[in-house]
Parts: structure tokens; sequence; C-alpha cells
């Protein structure tokens, strides 16, 4: 049985990061071929979302759809720390972006961390994210 996982997009940070790097993401996780539901954030990013995921609804709250998956992903998004404080394993790849601002990096690294209940996985590879994904 595969596991239901929903990506969660992160909203305007194009000022600290480097948006390739969250294209990467993107494209390196849609490579895995991993069924994948993306929620994407209702500010948006200016990165194409890979056509192997199924797009939810901008506009549709992902605190109101979360009980629907076994896995949340996403980068840096509040939604993860929201979704760990209720339980639900969650995954930043936040370590597999390229920050332009190394302050906020850390800030943003040590914020998800305190507040996960340690149920955030902070994988440092992308082959040690598919293991998580998949299996």
């Amino acid at each position: 049985m595969s596991r239901r996982i929903l990506l969660i997009s992160d909203g305007e940070m194009d000022k600290h990061i480097k948006m390739e790097s969250i294209q990467d993401f993107y494209n390196k996780v849609a490579e895995m071929k991993i069924k994948i539901d993306i929620k994407p954030h209702p500010n948006g990013e200016p990165c194409i979302i890979p056509d192997n995921y199924n797009k939810k609804e901008d506009y549709i709250p992902a605190e109101l759809i979360l009980n629907n998956y076994d896995i949340i992903l996403g980068c840096f998004s509040i939604v993860l720390t929201f979704a760990s404080k209720l339980y639900y394993p969650c995954i930043s790849g936040i370590k597999l972006l390229e920050f332009v601002d190394e302050e906020i990096y850390n800030i943003w690294l040590n914020r998800l961390y305190n507040s996960s209940n340690g149920w955030i996985l902070f994988p440092d590879n992308y082959n040690s994210l598919e293991k998580m994904l998949k299996y």
C-alpha cells in the first residue's frame, strides 16, 4: 500500500532563498515516482509544478485536508509545525534548499525543529528523503 503524501508549497521567501533551489526540490521529488498531491500556497511562488503532481486548490486551507494524508512534506511552511503538533508525520526539505541569507535559514530551521514535538524529519540529501517517503 502506498502512502498518501501531501506536499505543501511554501509562501513568498524569494528574498531569502534561491528560487531555483525550490524548483529543483519540486523536480527531484517528482523524479522519485511517488504519488504526491501538492497544495499550492495562496500567494504562490514562481515555480513550475511538475505534471505528475496532483494539484489541490490553493484557496483551500491545508489544515482542512491534512487528515487525508499519511505524510506531510514541505520545506519551511508553518503548516508543518501545525501538523506536527497534531502528530502527523512531517518531513521538511529545508536542508535541501539554498538560502541567500544564512541567518534566515537558521531562524526557520530552529523554529521548525523547536516546535515540531519531534514529528518533523529533516533529511540531509535527496536519497534520505526518498527513503523517508517510500518506506
